[in-house]
């Protein structure tokens, strides 16, 4: 992103163009994506999926090194593309590198790709520390460089799109901001200003944004028209940065726009008329992002208040769901499906001789397709004319294979969202809301009995992935899963941060804890492409059945994304399963981390298919055998657990304290009440006299 080649020839020009300051005391605003970019790629594994849990911790940290310096972080993150075909050719040739990125990382060699669950991570962990956050309509780079402006105070990014912008205050890039070794009251960093830039090369500052165009930026690039001029003629030397260097001295020539846009035609007379009238349009595009209006964030910051919308936005985005988009807590995506009607979806790192990841969730896509098309005044021009009238299919960016291809999808509306409309979604009653989340999923509310109010996302997740995902998950990649979940939970109960390092909880689960994170510890393994392709299935399912949620105005309680899944202990446990070691000798030593294993994996058996019994790719055991031992160490914990707390009646106050009760159920009665009523449904899962499993 940003001006081709700046970043390099900044960097080459530190010296004169970079000032050494000890940053504190002073509002900031961040550049939301660079930051975690920067975060993820430098530090974190990106090869098994996802280490959303040391991501928090780095946030964490980085949060805490500011506010000891006194600085006030604002975050600011890209929305949708409001402008419809602006900057889609370099969003497309970036899509397809991505595609070969992930693919460089599934075969052992060098590439970078965001895990899918990145951004939902850092939204929510900045929530939870109380940093200001703003999701934009559109770019998000206008927007931190009016609000900069307006308040007088740097930006933090590595977009060098911030060279060109001019404000007072400067330009902190990311890649010096030493955060890491602070000190007490500030933190190191180096600052740049387009005044120092425009006075050490003799450049008007007006002409800055002609430069950027010219040099090449998202909007427009001349060599690609096949008229850029040799720039390099004009520098004084063949040096590595001829190309900037002689555009720099070329422009060093004029004092005004106009004057330098006349010659610009001269020295392009030999082109034809045809290809200068494309120059000049699309010159014309790579310079008005340039020019930051007023700021609209300023407001929603300071007053809580949405921004201003949009003109093209304000028929598509209701009143209500104006104030949500700008907090991020309905998803930005959604303003392409509102007003393109597309979406670009992520690229995993998975087997690529195999379908799309993104197609296992694409069900659950199309009712919030629906959804968001699913107006009143759609439902009566459908009615008038007889047609679909404003719902329309949506074209997906997705890869077949290695190649970028756009998919057609038809949005679904049936069931009880047939009673839902867009712009009074938020007034809809909560029943109707969850039946819709329920019935997409394939999953009944009797399945999430007993189930904690925030582990019934991915509950429901992983019932619908387990009959969705081709090729069929393997048992033991489901008990790894279904472990990750509790070293999470157990994890969050303790109160320990995750990524916090070794010390891994106290009480009943410590050891259970400790066990786990040894062998997440233990050294990288070869990828399992099996393993990495059926993860990526399910985080797809994961990250469509949040945006599901959100856009239904959380009927579920939106779960912690850090906690739910870490690549790294999946792929490990996964592999140890596969070698005969058991879920049941991992958790050993704490009754409630079984109870909860139990538990969810018994949740996710009992929404399958009856008739449907070999869903999953069975490997080791049978599943009969692996049902019976399911029942009875169910029935034994809960005969434990039972026990305990008839002891626990006759013993003093304070002797029960150290066995946390935080999974949010009442095993004595609501798990009785569950399998009471799924007897019915499944009664292999819950017989309790014979204790066998399959006919």
């Amino acid at each position: 992103m940003g001006v081709q080649g700046l970043n390099s020839f900044v960097e080459a020009n530190s010296t004169f163009l970079l000032k050494n300051t000890r940053f504190r005391n002073s509002k900031l605003i961040i550049d939301g994506c660079n930051l975690y970019y920067l975060l993820y790629f430098e530090h974190l594994d990106q090869v098994h999926g996802g280490e959303y849990d040391d991501l928090e911790s780095l946030l964490t940290k980085f949060v805490s090194a500011l506010r000891d310096s006194g600085i006030e972080p604002y975050v600011v993150l890209d929305g949708g593309s409001v402008d419809s075909d602006k900057k889609l050719a370099t969003v497309k040739k970036r899509k397809q590198d991505k595609i070969w990125q992930s693919y460089n990382l599934s075969q052992g060699l060098k590439g970078r790709t965001l895990p899918l669950l990145t951004s939902n991570v850092v939204k929510q962990v900045l929530s939870s520390l109380k940093v200001p956050l703003a999701h934009c309509y559109g770019e998000a780079d206008l927007e931190i460089a009016a609000l900069a402006r307006d308040w007088m105070c740097p930006v933090l990014s590595n977009d060098s799109d911030f060279y060109i912008f001019e404000n007072p205050a400067g330009f902190l890039p990311i890649s010096h901001f030493k955060w890491r070794s602070w000190r007490s009251g500030f933190i190191q960093c180096k600052r740049f200003s387009t005044a120092t830039f425009c006075s050490h090369f003799d450049l008007q500052p007006q002409l800055l944004p002609l430069f950027a165009a010219l040099a090449g930026n998202d909007y427009v690039k001349l060599v690609e028209l096949g008229v850029e001029p040799n720039w390099a003629q004009f520098a004084e030397g063949g040096r590595r940065f001829g190309r900037l260097e002689g555009l720099l001295s070329w422009l060093r020539g004029f004092n005004r726009m106009e004057d330098a846009m006349q010659a610009l035609l001269v020295l392009l007379a030999d082109c034809g008329s045809q290809k200068l009238t494309k120059v000049q349009k699309g010159l014309g595009l790579g310079m008005e992002d340039y020019q930051p209006p007023a700021s609209s964030l300023k407001v929603f910051f300071t007053e809580g208040t949405a921004p201003s919308i949009p003109p093209e936005l304000k028929n598509v985005v209701p009143a209500w769901a104006r104030l949500p988009l700008a907090q991020g807590r309905i998803p930005s995506i959604c303003l392409d499906i509102l007003l393109h009607r597309r979406i670009c979806l992520r690229t995993q790192v998975q087997d690529m001789s195999l379908a799309s990841s993104n197609a296992t969730s694409q069900t659950i896509r199309q009712v919030m397709y629906g959804l968001l098309q699913h107006t009143t005044r759609g439902r009566r021009r459908e009615q008038s004319a007889g047609a679909q009238g404003s719902r329309g299919p949506v074209k997906e960016y997705d890869r077949t294979g290695m190649d970028l291809t756009i998919r057609t999808v038809s949005p679904v509306i049936q069931g009880a969202a047939k009673q839902l409309h867009f712009e009074s979604l938020d007034q809809a009653p909560l029943f109707t809301r969850l039946t819709v989340y329920l019935e997409t999923l394939g999953v009944s509310q009797t399945v999430l009995s007993g189930i904690a109010p925030h582990l019934q996302v991915p509950v429901c997740v992983t019932c619908f992935w387990l009959r969705r995902a081709q090729p069929p998950p393997s048992w033991p990649l489901l008990q790894a899963l279904v472990l990750g979940l509790v070293y999470g939970e157990q994890r969050r109960c303790q109160g320990v941060p995750l990524g916090g390092g070794q010390q891994v909880g106290a009480g009943g689960a410590r050891p259970v804890l400790q066990r786990l994170w040894q062998w997440r510890q233990r050294g990288k393994q070869a990828l399992d492409l099996e393993v990495a392709h059926s993860c990526s299935q399910w985080q797809s399912c994961f990250k469509d059945g949040l945006l599901l949620n959100q856009v239904l105005t959380c009927p579920l309680v939106e779960p912690v994304c850090a906690w739910v899944f870490r690549g790294t202990l999946v792929h490990q446990l996964a592999a140890m399963l596969r070698q005969g070691v058991t879920a049941e000798s991992l958790l050993k030593g704490d009754p409630s981390s079984e109870l909860l294993y139990s538990t969810l994996l018994a949740a996710v058996l009992s929404s399958q298919p009856k008739n449907k019994p070999s869903v999953l790719a069975w490997s080791g055991e049978e599943p009969p055998a692996a049902l019976v031992k399911l029942t009875a160490s169910l029935e034994r914990l809960v005969t434990e657990e039972e026990e305990s707390r008839s002891r626990s009646e006759k013993k003093p106050n304070g002797l029960m304290d150290d066995l946390p009760d935080c999974h949010g159920l009442s095993i004595r009665t609501r798990y009785k009440t569950k399998s009471r009523r799924c007897q019915s449904h499944h009664p292999e899962l819950f017989r309790k006299r014979e204790r066998i499993g399959w006919d």
